[in-house]
């Protein structure tokens, strides 16, 4: 035996309003939290990343103020450097000085800034390279010219030799 069950209007009207004001209380309470405990949980961390970002910018122009003083060293002395004076300190103060450069790349390889330090430090080893294969090509053309001078003079010797001999 089924029995249904009737509700009466007044019980309607009472679960419908119960549901009603449940309803309203939950999306008050999520609007709240939401748009008005958001703004502050958002402002806050902006405003630490701001900080934090600004933080290190400034040390960034530090290290690059540093860094510059280090490159126009560097630039000095591989430009008074003369690769026919044997001077292995200068040579390996200016390779020690490349390689702190670039170092400066390797310990901060999260910020792409850095990277900067490592191309200068590349581009000046490329510079130090060329200047002494330069400077060794230019001596090997010298010694080929004075070899090919004395081998010329030779040469006429032996042949003035020869037009005595048939005389």
């Amino acid at each position: 035996m089924s029995q249904k069950k009737y509700v009466n209007s007044k019980e309607k009207k009472l679960g419908f309003l119960y549901v009603s004001l449940l309803f309203l209380c939950l999306c008050s309470l999520s609007v709240h939290l939401l748009f008005k405990h958001q703004q502050h949980w958002l402002d806050m961390p902006d405003k630490t990343l701001v900080i934090k970002k600004m933080d290190r910018i400034l040390e960034f122009r530090e290290e690059q103020r540093k860094q510059s003083l280090v490159c126009d060293s560097i630039y000095q002395k591989i430009r008074r450097f003369q690769p026919g004076i044997n001077a292995s300190y200068e040579e390996n103060d200016i390779k020690f000085l490349i390689s702190d450069l670039r170092k400066q790349y390797n310990n901060n390889t999260w910020d792409n800034r850095h990277k900067a330090f490592a191309q200068v430090a590349d581009l000046y080893e490329m510079w130090f390279i060329d200047k002494k294969k330069l400077w060794s090509v230019t001596q090997n053309t010298l010694t080929f010219k004075q070899n090919l001078q004395d081998c010329e003079i030779g040469l006429d010797q032996k042949l003035q030799e020869i037009n005595n001999l048939k005389k």
